[in-house]
C-alpha cells in the first residue's frame, strides 16, 4: 500500500527559484505595509510649516492707557492672549496648533472674570465672540486636511475680536470721552493764552524801541 505524498515531502524538490520568489514576495510586502504607516503617522506635517497670514480686515492695535493696561494685565486669561496675538502674524501653524488649546482656556477664563466683574453689555458680547473665534481657530488648525485660506480668515477675525474686547475695555476702564474733551479744551486755551503772551511782548519791545 503506497504512502501519502505530504507537503512537507514536497519542499526538499522546489526549486530553489520559486523559494527565491517567495522570499521577495514577502520581503516587498513587508516593506510596503511599513512604507504605509510612515506615511499615515503624519499628514499634516507639510503644511504645519505653513505661516499665518493676516487678511485686509485686520484692525488697527489698539493702544491701551498705562492705567487701563495694568487693569487689564491682572485680569485671567488676558497676558496669554495680548502676547500670544502680538505673534500670531508669521506663526507657523504647527506652533498655533499647540497654542490654541491654551487660548481658549485663557479666553473662556477672562470671559468669567469679566462677568463677575463688569456689568457691561458690549464688554460681554465682545467676550463672547472672543471666545467663538478662538474655538473656531482651534478647529481648523486641528484638522486632517487644513483650507489655509479659512485658518488665516479665522485668525484675522480672532486678532480683531480681542482689539474690539480692548477697545471696550478702554472706554470702561480709562477715561470718558468728556475727559478727553476737556483736556483737550484746556490745552488749546493754555496754546492761546501762551500766543497772546508772546505776541504782547513783542508788541512791548517794539513800542520800547
Amino acid at each position: 500500500m503506497g504512502e501519502f505524498i505530504t507537503f512537507d515531502h514536497l519542499i526538499p524538490f522546489m526549486h530553489w527559484k520559486y523559494k527565491f520568489l517567495l522570499i521577495v514576495l514577502f520581503c516587498v510586502n513587508f516593506y510596503s505595509c511599513k512604507e504605509e504607516k510612515v506615511k499615515v503617522k503624519d499628514p499634516t506635517a507639510a503644511t504645519d510649516t505653513l505661516k499665518i497670514h493676516f487678511r485686509d480686515s485686520l484692525r488697527t492695535k489698539t493702544l491701551l492707557p498705562s492705567n487701563v493696561q495694568n487693569t487689564a494685565q491682572q485680569m485671567p486669561g488676558y497676558p496669554v492672549l495680548q502676547k500670544g496675538l502680538a505673534d500670531l502674524q508669521g506663526e507657523t501653524l504647527g506652533n498655533v496648533k499647540t497654542q490654541t488649546e491654551e487660548w481658549v482656556t485663557a479666553a473662556k477664563e477672562l470671559r468669567l472674570a469679566l462677568l463677575d466683574s463688569v456689568s457691561n453689555r458690549a464688554i460681554n458680547s465682545r467676550m463672547t465672540l472672543l471666545v467663538t473665534k478662538a474655538s473656531i481657530l482651534k478647529q481648523e488648525v486641528e484638522k486632517r486636511n487644513v483650507d489655509t485660506a479659512t485658518i488665516n480668515t479665522e485668525a484675522t477675525e480672532f486678532y480683531n475680536a480681542f482689539q474690539d474686547l480692548a477697545m471696550q475695555l478702554n472706554l470702561e476702564y480709562g477715561r470718558s470721552v468728556d475727559d478727553f474733551l476737556k483736556d483737550f479744551k484746556e490745552e488749546s486755551q493754555k496754546l492761546r493764552n501762551d500766543a497772546r503772551k508772546r505776541k504782547s511782548l513783542e508788541n512791548n519791545q517794539d513800542n520800547d524801541q
